[in-house]
C-alpha cells in the first residue's frame, strides 16, 4: 500500500430497486400577488428560494417548506433570477445583471447580505448550479520513490453554469474564485440550464436542436496519477520545492486537464429540470408543460409523472428526497415524495506536506508543534521516511496503536455479547409478553420487547467487510440498516404493546432529551434520552443496535416489585437444556466488569446474593427494604447522576439489568462543580482531571484557570475550590491509590496518570526539549487526547456526571550519480515508565477481552518465524529504545532501521487488525475515512441543555531537536490534537459529524495554553 497518497476515485451510487409512482396532497407555497420563476431548494432541503417579479426586475425570496410567509432576500433595480444555494447552504448564488458587464454570477450570505460578484464575462452568466461536491486539483509530480503521487493544490466548489451571448448558449464551470473555469457542454452546440446530481458526478443540461434534448453526463476524469504522469511525460516541469512549482508563474505554465462530461442525449421533445433524490430518474418538461420523468438506467423513455398540473419551472426534488416542487400558475408548489435520499458522496481528501518556516519556539524549546494535514500516524511517518528525515515517536503514536488494538478487541467481544444480549431479551420478552394485563406485567413486557426489537432489527456484523471497497459496493451505515429494519421487527411485537414498544424506540432514535416514564410502585423517572445518540465506535461497526438495547437497561429501571418475577425468569430453566436467559445475561455483565468494573445499580447479580441471604426481599410488598438491601450492597457512588442533580438529593442506587458503571474520573467533575461546588460553577475544565490525579502542569494550569473565574464567581469560589482538589489530590495524586491494579479503565486512566505526570521526572540534561514547562504542556496535551480515547470507548459504559450550570526529486529531467546516505537516525518519547507500564496493560487486555490470546500480525520484513507485532510489543520495543536515549547508548543498527521505518510497523499493525481473522476491526466503514479523529462526551449540563465534548482532530507535526553523536538533529513526529468545547445535549456529536465538521474548517481553538509548544503554520 503506498501511504503517501492515493489516486482520486469517484464513482456513482448503485441505483435504487424501483422508482417513486406517487407524490402526496401538494401545498401552495407562494400566493398570487407573487409571479414565481427559478428556485431551488436548500440544501437541507427544508427551505426553497426563488426568484419572483417582472421579467427584468426580479428579486430574491426564501419561504419554508412547511409553509410561512416568504421573506425577501435582494431589494435590487437589476434583474436577480436563477437563485442556487452552496453546498451548506451558507450562501447564495444566482445570476444578476446589477453590475456593468450584463449579467454574471453573484454570491450572498443565504439572508441576502453582503453580495458580491463571481464573473466578470463579456457573456452573459446565467443559470447557476452548484455541485454537491468540492473539487480537488492536484499537482502531479513525480516522485523518485514512489513514482507518481499527487499533491493537493486547491479544495473548491465548482459551480456550472450557461454562458449565453445572443442565442448562443454554452454550458461552463467555474469556482467560486473563479481560479478554476472551463466548457463542459460540446464545442459548437447550443446547450444551457446545467443541473447537478445528488452525487455531484453527473451534469444535465438541455440543448437546441430542432427542439429541446434533454442530456444526461457523467464525470471523466484522469482516474490515476500514474496515468497522467504518463499524459505529461516530455513536457516542461517545475521544481517541487513549495517555493517553486507553488508560484503563480509555474502553475500558469504547467497544463490543466479537468474532468470531462460526455453527454448522453435522451429522446427528444423534453427538456431536463433535474434527478430524483436517489438519481435513478431523470426529471424534465414535455410539451404544454407536462411533467415528464426517465429512468436513467438502460436509456429509458420519457414517461408523464403522477403529477396532474401544468409546470412553469420544474420539477424539482429536494436534496434529501422529502419533497418535489414545482411552479405551476405563478405559484409555487410542494408535495412529498414517497422516498428519501439515498446517495453517498465519497470523497478522497489528500492532505498537504507540512511546511517548515522560522520558528522562535524551536529556539526557545527545542520543539515546537504546527497544525498538520494527516489523519494517520503511518502515513505522516512513512512520509518522513521517503523524505529521509529522522522520525520522533511520540507517547501519542503509541497510544494510538494501543487504542486501535483495544478497539478491536472490545467490539469482538461486544459482538459476542450481542448475541448473548439479543438471546436474553428475546427469553424475557416472550416470558412477560403473557403477563402485560396489570401494570407491572405490561412495563416489564414493554422493558424487554423495546431492546428485543431493536436487536432483531440490527444488521448482522459481517467480519469480512473490506474498508478498501469500492464506494458503490459499500452496504449502508448500520444504523440506516437498522432504521430500515425497524419495521419489520415491530411487526413481531404483540399487538396490545406494540404501539407502545413503537413509541419507546422513537423516542430512542430521536433522543431529543429529558423524559418522563412512568414507573409501576417508583411514580415517574427522569431518563435523558439524548444519551441514545449512537455514538463511538459504534456508528459504523454494526453494533448499533447493541449500543440501545444497553443504553435502554441501563437508562431504564426495574421496579423493584418487580425483582422477583424478573430473577425468576432470568433463572427459569430451558425445556432444551440449553444456557438459561440468567448465563446470557452474566456474559454481557462480565464484560461490562472486565472493562470499567463496578455498576452504580443493583443487578441481577446482586438479586442472586440476596436471594440466598434474604430471600423474603425478593416477594411482593418488600420493594423499600429490598431497595435498602441493594443500596447497601452497591455501596456508596460519589455520583450525582441526573436525578441528584435535578432533584438536588444524593443519588439513590436502583435496580437496572446493565447500570452504566462508575469510573472515578467522572467524580472529579463532580467534586469539582455545582452543586457538590456550592457556587454557580456549571462547567469543569479538563485539565482538572489530571490535576487530581497528581500532574504538576495539570495543577498549575488549572489553578491559573480557576483564579480567572473567580472574578466572577467570587473570592469563595476559589477557597473552595482549591480545598476540593487538594483532597482529591491526596486521595488519588500519589499513584499509590491501587488505580493500576483494578479494571481496564482505570489501568488506562492510571497509563495516562503517568504521562501526564512525567514533567515531574526530570531527564538527562542534554535532552534540553524535555526539560521544560512547555514539554510538560505538550506531555499534558497528549494525556488529554489520550483520555479522550478512553471515554470515546466508554461512551456506553461509563456514567456520566451531571450538572448545571517521500518528498523526493522533481520530474526526471535527466541523471545524476548520489551518494549513498546513511539511515536517519529517529528517536522517541523518552518516558520508558509510560510504555513499560503500556505493555502491562496490553498483556491484561489480551486476558480480559481475548481469552489470553495477543493479537499477532506478522512483521513486514520478517520471515515466518519474525517476532509477531502488537500494541505489546510495540510499547516494549519503545521503552527499550527510550532506556537507551536516557542512560546515552547508541541504538544498534537493527533499531536504527526499526525508527526509520516505524510507519510501516504501524501500518502493518493497521492493516493486520483489519485483516485478522481473529479480530473485527475493519467492519467500521468510517474508520478509513476519519483516521485517528473521534469526538465524545464527558459531561451534561441539564439547566443549558449542553454537554462537554472532547475531541480529538487531525494530527499536529512535531519537531524536536535531539542530541546525536556529532551535535543535535531535527526530528519529525506527530502529536494528537485536543479540543473542548460545549455542544447541545440533543445534538451529542458522532465521529462522522466531528469529521465533517474538521473538514469544513471552521474547528474549535485548541485550548489556549498550547501556545507555549503549538505556533501558527507558516504562511
Amino acid at each position: 500500500m503506498n501511504a503517501r497518497l492515493f489516486a482520486l476515485t469517484l464513482l456513482c451510487a448503485a441505483p435504487a430497486a424501483a422508482a417513486p409512482d406517487t407524490l402526496g396532497d401538494p401545498t401552495r407555497l407562494t400566493d398570487a400577488a407573487l409571479s414565481v420563476g427559478d428556485f431551488a431548494f436548500s440544501p437541507d432541503g427544508k427551505t426553497v428560494v426563488f426568484a419572483a417579479g417582472a421579467a427584468g426586475a426580479r428579486d430574491l425570496y426564501s419561504v419554508p417548506v412547511a409553509g410561512g410567509a416568504p421573506t425577501r432576500l435582494t431589494d435590487d433595480p437589476g434583474d436577480d433570477r436563477d437563485p442556487t444555494f452552496d453546498q451548506n447552504g451558507a450562501h447564495l448564488i444566482w445570476s444578476s445583471n446589477r453590475g456593468a458587464t450584463g449579467y454574471d454570477l453573484w454570491r450572498a450570505k443565504a439572508d441576502g447580505s453582503d453580495p458580491k460578484q463571481i464573473t466578470t464575462l463579456p457573456e452573459d452568466a446565467l443559470e447557476p448550479a452548484v455541485s454537491p461536491l468540492r473539487y480537488q486539483l492536484f499537482a502531479v509530480i513525480d516522485d523518485a520513490c514512489s513514482g507518481a503521487v499527487g499533491e493537493r493544490v486547491s479544495l473548491y466548489e465548482k459551480i456550472a453554469f450557461t454562458r449565453q451571448k445572443g442565442d448562443s448558449r454554452e454550458v461552463w464551470f467555474t469556482s467560486v474564485k473563479g481560479r478554476h473555469r472551463g466548457r463542459l457542454s460540446p464545442e459548437g452546440a447550443s446547450c444551457g440550464a446545467p443541473v447537478w446530481s445528488g452525487d455531484g458526478l453527473s451534469v444535465g443540461w438541455t440543448c437546441s436542436a430542432g427542439g429541446p434534448v434533454a442530456h444526461d453526463t457523467r464525470a471523466e476524469w484522469i482516474p490515476s496519477f500514474e496515468s497522467a504522469l504518463a499524459a505529461l511525460k516530455g513536457g516542461e516541469g517545475c521544481e517541487t520545492d513549495p517555493k517553486g512549482w507553488r508560484s503563480d508563474a509555474c502553475l500558469k505554465k504547467l497544463p490543466r486537464t479537468y474532468a470531462t462530461h460526455a453527454p448522453q442525449a435522451t429522446p427528444p421533445g423534453v427538456s431536463a429540470q433535474g434527478y430524483s433524490a436517489n438519481q435513478i430518474l431523470q426529471l424534465g418538461v414535455g410539451a404544454s408543460g407536462a411533467p415528464m420523468q426517465r429512468p436513467r438506467a438502460n436509456g429509458g423513455a420519457w414517461v408523464p409523472m403522477p403529477l396532474s398540473a401544468k409546470v412553469q419551472h420544474g420539477p424539482i426534488w429536494s436534496p434529501r428526497g422529502e419533497h418535489v416542487a414545482w411552479v405551476a400558475d405563478g405559484g409555487l408548489f410542494v408535495a412529498p415524495a414517497r422516498y428519501r435520499l439515498q446517495t453517498t458522496l465519497n470523497l478522497f481528501d489528500f492532505p498537504e506536506l507540512w511546511r517548515a518556516g522560522v520558528s522562535a519556539l524551536l529556539a526557545k524549546n527545542h520543539f515546537v508543534a504546527r497544525p498538520g494535514a494527516e489523519k494517520e500516524f503511518f502515513t505522516l511517518y512513512e512520509k518522513a521516511r521517503y523524505a529521509r528525515r529522522p522520525t520522533f515517536v511520540t507517547a501519542d503514536a503509541a497510544l494510538q496503536v494501543f487504542h486501535d488494538e483495544f478497539a478491536a478487541l472490545l467490539k469482538r467481544a461486544e459482538a459476542d455479547a450481542m448475541e448473548a444480549l439479543r438471546l436474553m431479551s428475546n427469553a424475557l420478552a416472550a416470558h412477560f409478553a403473557t403477563r402485560a394485563d396489570d401494570p407491572l406485567g405490561r412495563y416489564l413486557a414493554v422493558y424487554f420487547a423495546v431492546p428485543a426489537a431493536v436487536l432483531e432489527a440490527a444488521p448482522e456484523i459481517d467480519e469480512g467487510f473490506d474498508p478498501y471497497m469500492a464506494p458503490e459496493d459499500k452496504p449502508a451505515p448500520p444504523l440506516e440498516q437498522l432504521k430500515a429494519n425497524l419495521p419489520r421487527a415491530l411487526a413481531k411485537v404483540p399487538a396490545p404493546i406494540r404501539d407502545e414498544v413503537k413509541g419507546h424506540v422513537d423516542r430512542m432514535l430521536a433522543h431529543a432529551g429529558i423524559a418522563e416514564v412512568a414507573v409501576p410502585g417508583g411514580g415517574s423517572k427522569k431518563v435523558d434520552y439524548s444519551q441514545f445518540q449512537v455514538r463511538g465506535h459504534y456508528t459504523g461497526s454494526g453494533l448499533a443496535g447493541y449500543f440501545l438495547a444497553m443504553n435502554w437497561y441501563a437508562l431504564l429501571p426495574v421496579p423493584l416489585e418487580g425483582a422477583g418475577p424478573v430473577l425468576d425468569a432470568l433463572q427459569a430453566p430451558r425445556s432444551d437444556g440449553k444456557p438459561n436467559a440468567y448465563a446470557e445475561w452474566a456474559k454481557v455483565d462480565a464484560l461490562g466488569g472486565a472493562f470499567l468494573g463496578k455498576p452504580i445499580d443493583g443487578t441481577p447479580a446482586h438479586l442472586v446474593a440476596l436471594k440466598k441471604e434474604k430471600p423474603a426481599l425478593l416477594q411482593p410488598g418488600q420493594a423499600k427494604a429490598l431497595g435498602a438491601a441493594l443500596a447497601a450492597k452497591v455501596g456508596p457512588i460519589p455520583l450525582r447522576g441526573l436525578s441528584g442533580t435535578l432533584e438536588g438529593k444524593d443519588r439513590v442506587a436502583g435496580l437496572r439489568l446493565f447500570p452504566k458503571r462508575f469510573g472515578v474520573d467522572a467524580s472529579f467533575i463532580g467534586r469539582l462543580t455545582y452543586p457538590t461546588l456550592k457556587h454557580e460553577r456549571g462547567w469543569p475544565n479538563p485539565v482538572e482531571i489530571f490535576a487530581a490525579l497528581g500532574s504538576e502542569r495539570a495543577t498549575a494550569l488549572a489553578r491559573a484557570a480557576a483564579k480567572d473565574e473567580a472574578k466572577g464567581l467570587g473570592d469563595a469560589f476559589l477557597k473552595d475550590w482549591e480545598a476540593a482538589l487538594a483532597k482529591l489530590q491526596a486521595e488519588h495524586g500519589r499513584g499509590d491509590d491501587g488505580l493500576a491494579q483494578t479494571d481496564l479503565y482505570h489501568a488506562w486512566l492510571a497509563l495516562l496518570r503517568t504521562l501526564a505526570a512525567q514533567h515531574g521526572v526530570r531527564p538527562p540534561a542534554r535532552l534540553h526539549f524535555a526539560r521544560s514547562d512547555a514539554w510538560g504542556d505538550r506531555l499534558l496535551f497528549s494525556a488529554l487526547a489520550g483520555y479522550t480515547q478512553l471515554k470515546h470507548d466508554a461512551v456506553l459504559y461509563a456514567a456520566q456526571e451531571y450538572g448545571a450550570e517521500c518528498d523526493g526529486a522533481a520530474p526526471v529531467m535527466g541523471f545524476v550519480e548520489q551518494p549513498e546516505l546513511p539511515d536517519p537516525v529517529g528517536f522517541v518519547d523518552p518516558l520508558p515508565t509510560f510504555f513499560e507500564q503500556m505493555a502491562t496493560l496490553g498483556d491484561r487486555v489480551y486476558g480480559q477481552l481475548a481469552g489470553g490470546k495477543a493479537p499477532r500480525v506478522r512483521s513486514p520484513w520478517g520471515g515466518d518465524d519474525a517476532k509477531p507485532l502488537n500494541a505489546k510489543v510495540f510499547a516494549e520495543t519503545l521503552a527499550g529504545l527510550a532506556k537507551k536515549e536516557i542512560e546515552g547508548r547508541p541504538f544498534t543498527r537493527d533499531e536504527v532501521k526499526w525508527l526509520r521505518d516505524v510507519g510501516g510497523v504501524m501500518e502493518a499493525l493497521f492493516l493486520g487488525l483489519e485483516k485478522s481473522p481473529d479480530l473485527m476491526f475493519g467492519n467500521d466503514q468510517g474508520r478509513q475515512q476519519r483516521g485517528v479523529t473521534l469526538v465524545t462526551d464527558v459531561y451534561t449540563n441539564v439547566t443549558s441543555n449542553q454537554v462537554l465534548q472532547l475531541g480529538v482532530g487531525k494530527l499536529l507535526d512535531l519537531f524536536v531537536v535531539v542530541p546525536g553523536p556529532t551535535g543535535h538533529r531535527v526530528t519529525q513526529g506527530g502529536l494528537f490534537s485536543f479540543y473542548a468545547f460545549r455542544q447541545p445535549m440533543s445534538d451529542r456529536l458522532t465521529d462522522e459529524a466531528w469529521w465533517q465538521w474538521l473538514e469544513s474548517g471552521d474547528v474549535p481553538a485548541l485550548p489556549a495554553w498550547t501556545k507555549s509548544f503549538v505556533e501558527p503554520a507558516p504562511k
